[in-house]
């Protein structure tokens, strides 16, 4: 849940991130790979809004990466493909989503130990 004017900022850079790496992925064409880069707002959801929300961008970056293929004219032999890639894109998304919970809540957990 956002709560503090601080979560509803970084709500907005996160989207404004993904906003950013969605466009520029669709002008450089399906050729050029960006994907390495829909992990920004991931993490940054992650570490600032909690996990419920950094995989949450982790669908958003799924579908924002599968739409840019697709408008750009990427083509695959089967139709079937396009669903297979983003199920394998959203795994790879939650991976970071929860890799990157993780480590903040241990690093939270070493500063109160401290």
């Amino acid at each position: 849940m956002i709560r503090s004017k601080q979560q509803v900022f970084a709500l907005g850079v996160a989207m404004a991130q993904l906003a950013l790496v969605g466009w520029l992925d669709y002008i450089s064409s399906y050729e050029i790979s960006l994907g390495v880069f829909y992990y920004v707002p991931i993490a940054y959801a992650a570490w600032n809004l909690g996990w419920v929300w950094s995989f949450g961008f982790g669908l958003l970056c799924t579908l924002t990466l599968t739409w840019t293929e697709v408008a750009a004219g990427r083509h695959y032999s089967h139709e079937w493909i396009i669903g297979e890639v983003a199920v394998m894109r959203m795994l790879g998304f939650s991976f970071v989503a929860y890799s990157f919970n993780r480590f903040k809540h241990a690093i939270e957990d070493e500063r109160a130990k401290v």
